[in-house]
C-alpha cells in the first residue's frame, strides 16, 4: 500500500528554509532508490484531564456547547441550587461551582470507583485511586466541581431538566467519572525510509484501549490535528517506490485571536481577577463593547482600543496585568500578620488619588473621539464614504461631512443564501421596536419592498439538499438545526415545528407572510402593542357578544324596540370585527 512521508533531514533532523533547498532534495531523490531503514512500534497512553474547577468549565463549555461563561455560570448555579427530580424531590445536582481546587472528598471517590467497576468492568479502573493536586497558589475552600450524588447519571434525569441544564449536567458528570479511569492506550508506529543519505519518516497511531475515552474526551482551542492513513505493515530492508512528491509552504502565523475559552485560560495563567469574577469580567468588555466576537473570535473595537489607551497612559499600575496577583499577595501578608490592612490601602490609594487627580487635569475640557470605520458605501448627497456611528439604537451609517450633509442610512449586512422568492441577494437589517424602543435584527431580499421577503429567520449558507434552495435556521444564542422554508419541498418544516410561541385563536384568521413578518411584509415588532392595549379590544368584543345576546331578547318585546336594538348590534358587531382586527395585528 502506499502512505505519505516527510521529509526528516539526513544524520540528524534539518529544517529546510527556502524553496531552493526543498529543490535540491527533490532532484536528489528524484530517481533514486528508496528502502526501510527502521520500524519502531511502541505503546502511548494518555491520562485524564482531572475534574472541573471553575475557569476549566467555563471553557469547556464554550468549546463543546457554545456557551458564554456568563450563561455557564447561570446554569450551574441552578444545578448547584437544586432542581426538582421525580422521586427524589429537591436536588442540588453539583457542588459548588466557584472553586480552583481538585480535592475530591473520599465518599465521591469511592462512589466513582463503584459505578465504573459494576457499568465498565476491572479494566476501566486503575490499581489506585486518582488524586490530583491543585496549582500553587489555590485557596482549595471548596470540593472540584463533581456530581453530588455518582448515581444520579444524566440520563436518569433528563426529563426533569431543561436542554441546558441537562448539557452542562452531563459534561460536569462524565468529566469527573473519566478523571477516574484507566488511561487510554495508543498503539504508535514510525517507518523510516532513506534515500542515499535523505531520510523521511512517517509515523501512525491508532487506539488500543479506549479507557477514560468511552466517556470523555477534553476539547481543545487549537485545530485537532488531522490523522494520518494506516501505515503498511514493512519491515527494515524492504524496497519502496517514490510515487510522487509534493512541495508545501509554511508561514509563521501570528498568535490567533482570544476566544472566550482561550481568554478565560489566559487570565488563569497570569492571575488576572479570580474564578468568581471570570464571567463577568468577559461579559462586561462586550456589553460596553470594547470588543465584539465574531465567528467565538474576541477582536477589539475602535472604543475599546481608545478607552485602553487612555487607561494605559492615566493609570498604568491599574491596567498592569499583574494587578490582580500582586493585590493577592498583599492581602495573602495581610492574612499571615507580617502586614497591617491599613497601610496596604494606605500605600495603594495615595498613588491612585493622585493619578485621578492629574488625570482630571489633563482631560479637563477634552472630548475624546473614536476613530470612524469607513464604509465602502457612498453617499447619495455629496459621494463622500459614508461611516459607521453609532447611536442609542445601534449603528448606522452616516456622511462624514455632517452638519453640511446630514445624509444616513440602515448599516446592512450581506447574509449568504439566496432569497427564495426572486433569487436576490439575502440582507441583515436592524430596525427599532416602537413598544420597547430596542433595536433587533431581521433579514429581508436586496430589492424589499419591491421583493416583499423578510423574517427574523437566519440564513445559512448551506443549501436545501433536496429542493436546492437556501435554508434557515432559528434565531437566538447556540446551535439551531437547519430547516428548509420552501413549501413544495418534501424536507419543508412548519412553522409550528420550529420552535416558535403558538398562536392563538385570534391570529388563526389574519393573513401572514413569511414567519416574522404581517401581511405587509412588514417585521412583526413594528406592530406590537402593549398589554395595556389588549384590554379595551377585549371589552369590546364582550360589549358586542352581550349586545347580541339582548338582541334576541329584545324581539319579544316590540317591533320599534327591536329595531333599535339591531342598529346598536350592528354598531357593536362593527367594533368587535374591528377589535378582532387589532387582536389579529398584534400576533400575526
Amino acid at each position: 500500500g502506499q502512505f505519505k512521508a516527510s521529509f526528516y533531514g539526513r544524520e540528524k533532523k534539518v529544517e529546510l528554509n527556502s524553496e531552493a533547498e526543498v529543490n535540491a532534495v527533490m532532484e536528489a531523490v528524484k530517481n533514486a532508490p528508496f528502502a526501510v531503514t527502521g520500524v519502531k512500534r511502541q505503546d502511548k497512553q494518555r491520562n485524564p484531564a482531572p475534574p472541573f474547577i471553575t475557569s476549566t468549565l467555563q471553557q469547556e463549555a464554550s468549546r463543546k456547547l457554545n456557551m458564554t461563561p456568563a450563561r455557564t455560570m447561570s446554569i450551574a448555579q441552578q444545578l448547584y441550587e437544586g432542581v426538582d427530580i421525580t422521586g427524589e424531590g429537591t436536588v442540588g445536582l453539583i457542588t459548588y461551582m466557584r472553586t480552583d481546587s481538585l480535592r475530591i472528598s473520599e465518599e465521591a471517590l469511592s462512589a466513582a470507583k463503584s459505578f465504573i467497576l459494576g457499568r465498565y468492568g476491572k479494566d476501566y479502573y486503575p490499581a489506585t485511586t486518582r488524586r490530583f493536586k491543585a496549582k500553587a497558589g489555590a485557596q482549595d475552600a471548596h470540593e472540584a466541581i463533581r456530581p453530588s450524588n455518582v448515581a444520579l447519571y444524566p440520563e436518569a434525569v433528563e426529563h426533569d431538566l431543561t436542554k441546558e441544564q441537562y448539557r452542562l449536567y452531563k459534561l460536569i458528570w462524565s468529566r469527573f467519572i473519566a478523571s477516574q479511569m484507566t488511561n487510554a492506550l495508543y498503539d504508535v508506529t514510525a517507518i523510516e525510509a532513506a534515500c542515499g543519505n535523505h531520510v523521511f519518516r512517517a509515523t501512525h497511531q491508532s487506539m488500543k484501549f479506549s479507557g477514560f475515552t468511552a466517556i470523555y474526551e477534553e476539547g481543545r482551542d487549537d485545530e485537532q490535528e488531522k490523522l494520518d492513513s494506516p501505515l503498511p505493515d514493512l519491515a527494515p530492508g524492504e524496497a519502496l517506490t517514490a510515487v510522487g512528491f509534493d512541495k508545501q509552504q509554511h508561514f509563521t502565523q501570528p498568535p490567533a485571536r482570544y476566544t472566550e475559552a482561550s481568554l478565560v485560560r489566559a487570565m488563569e495563567e497570569k492571575g488576572v481577577g479570580r474564578p468568581s469574577t471570570y464571567a463577568a469580567i468577559i461579559a462586561t468588555i462586550q456589553d460596553r463593547e470594547y470588543v465584539i466576537k465574531t465567528d467565538k473570535k474576541l477582536s477589539p473595537t475602535k472604543l475599546g482600543e481608545v478607552v485602553n489607551g487612555l487607561m494605559m497612559d492615566r493609570f498604568p499600575n491599574i491596567i498592569s496585568v499583574e494587578f490582580t496577583a500582586d493585590m493577592e499577595k498583599q492581602l495573602d501578608q495581610v492574612e499571615a500578620g507580617q502586614r497591617r490592612w491599613k497601610s496596604v490601602l494606605e500605600e495603594f490609594y495615595t498613588g491612585f488619588h493622585q493619578e485621578m487627580l492629574d488625570a482630571e487635569e489633563a482631560l479637563k475640557d477634552t472630548r475624546l473621539k473614536v476613530p470612524d470605520e469607513v464604509s465602502d458605501e457612498k453617499c447619495e448627497i455629496c459621494g463622500r464614504n459614508l461611516v459607521v456611528k453609532t447611536s442609542r439604537f445601534g449603528k448606522f451609517l452616516a456622511c462624514p461631512g455632517y452638519p453640511e450633509c446630514k445624509f444616513t442610512k440602515p448599516l446592512v449586512v450581506e447574509m449568504p443564501g439566496r432569497c427564495p422568492v426572486c433569487g436576490g441577494r439575502l440582507m441583515k437589517r436592524t430596525g427599532v421596536s416602537k413598544k420597547s424602543g430596542k433595536q433587533y435584527n431581521y433579514y429581508c431580499c436586496e430589492k424589499f419592498p419591491t421583493c416583499s421577503f423578510v423574517t427574523f429567520d437566519v440564513p445559512v449558507k448551506d443549501d436545501c439538499p433536496v429542493c436546492g434552495h437556501t435554508m434557515f435556521k432559528k434565531s437566538g444564542r447556540g446551535f439551531k438545526r437547519p430547516f428548509c422554508i420552501n413549501p413544495a419541498c418534501e424536507n419543508f418544516l412548519p412553522e409550528d415545528q420550529r420552535g416558535y410561541p403558538k398562536r392563538t385563536a385570534a391570529s388563526d384568521g389574519t393573513e401572514s407572510g413569511t414567519n416574522g413578518t404581517a401581511a405587509d411584509g412588514q417585521p412583526t415588532s413594528e406592530t406590537v402593542q402593549t398589554e395595556a392595549s389588549d384590554k379595551p379590544a377585549a371589552k369590546k368584543t364582550t360589549t358586542a357578544k352581550k349586545t347580541a345576546a339582548k338582541k334576541s331578547t329584545a324581539k319579544k318585546t316590540g317591533t320599534a324596540k327591536t329595531a333599535a336594538k339591531k342598529s346598536t348590534a350592528k354598531t357593536a358587531a362593527k367594533k368587535t370585527a374591528t377589535a378582532t382586527e387589532k387582536a389579529g395585528a398584534k400576533i400575526a
